[in-house]
């Protein structure tokens, strides 16, 4: 991550979903290990709701975009979708190519 004096390490990490411990001492372990196996200090050690890290398709993470929505603020998890909103998204998508056509041959 770009810093005032150069780069600084930033860590995102997910919490677990069933998980109850508070960030702190989270945080505060994640930091001692990762100094202690590569010597370098995190900056930045952040916990986020399960889902928030973007990824590709495959599943990869997308480091770039992470890194751009953290300095944005908005690094979140995606919005959940219930039953009916799934539906009516099922529904949206098969009825959009007939609202194409019909939008195209009006004069």
């Amino acid at each position: 991550m770009p810093w005032r004096w150069g780069e600084a390490l930033l860590l995102l990490a997910e919490r677990l979903r069933d998980s109850d411990q508070a960030d702190a001492p989270v945080c505060d372990a994640i930091r001692r290990a990762v100094t202690e196996r590569t010597g370098l200090t995190p900056h930045t050690v952040r916990l986020l709701a399960p889902g928030s890290l973007p990824r590709t398709s495959s599943g990869k993470l997308r480091r770039q975009e992470a890194l751009r929505r953290f300095q944005a603020g908005t690094l979140a998890p995606p919005r959940r979708v219930g039953a009916l909103g799934l539906a009516l998204e099922v529904a949206r998508s098969r009825l959009a190519p007939l609202l194409g056509q019909r939008r195209s041959t009006r004069p």
